[in-house]
């Protein structure tokens, strides 16, 4: 029996490729495959950043770190959890605005609080994720230098996380998945925006003070 990749990657790739096509027969037929890919993902995600934090300062001939590695690993997959839902709820107010200006072409009940097509898009966002963390692992063990590591994973989980939310508008069908990916994200950049001016603006009146 072939191992069939669309339970793990989920809604990769075009419109109507086959990925897209399955992904919407699995969704209907059995979603829960998608959330126990999304979650499985996170937890080798959460794995592979735990042993990165570990053997990159032995490459580089630094004091091994302390500390239980299950506990660590715990910490980092609840983090990452936490993040995935965070991910799937700000998907779900997307699809909400956009719902009323293009009716969806699936009907869906939700399932832990999200759509089947969500988890699905979830659980390409942290293939891609999972896969992006793993490369930067093996990069570390030839001895990479840390900083360039650190840009790489975050060019690499950008690429993710846009293509992992394409990947929802795509099994939705939108028009426009690449706007669908700017719905969702524009909360969370605005966020960071405001925090960075608020950041800015409190140090300039603590010089001011001190002056």
């Amino acid at each position: 029996m072939a191992f069939d990749v669309v339970p793990w990657v989920g809604p990769l790739g075009s419109v109507d490729g086959r990925l897209a096509r399955e992904s919407r027969e699995l969704a209907a037929r059995s979603p829960l495959v998608f959330v126990k890919a999304a979650v499985l993902w996170s937890l080798l995600s959460a794995f592979v950043t735990v042993v990165q934090a570990r053997v990159q300062p032995m490459v580089f001939g630094h004091a091994k770190m302390g500390g239980p590695l299950v506990a660590e690993m715990l910490m980092v997959f609840f983090g990452l959890v936490v993040a995935l839902f965070v991910d799937g709820w700000l998907s779900r107010w997307a699809l909400h605005r956009i719902s009323r200006q293009q009716p969806l072409s699936i009907s869906e009940a939700p399932l832990y609080t999200l759509r089947p097509g969500i988890w699905a898009g979830l659980a390409a966002l942290n293939f891609l994720a999972a896969a992006a963390r793993l490369i930067v692992l093996l990069l570390s063990l030839v001895g990479l230098d840390p900083a360039i590591d650190g840009a790489i994973l975050a060019a690499l989980g950008l690429t993710a996380t846009f293509l992992g939310l394409r990947s929802m508008g795509i099994f939705y069908r939108l028009r426009q998945p690449e706007f669908f990916v700017w719905s969702v994200l524009w909360p969370p950049f605005a966020f960071v925006a405001i925090m960075m001016i608020v950041a800015i603006v409190a140090g300039q009146l603590q010089k001011l003070h001190g002056m």
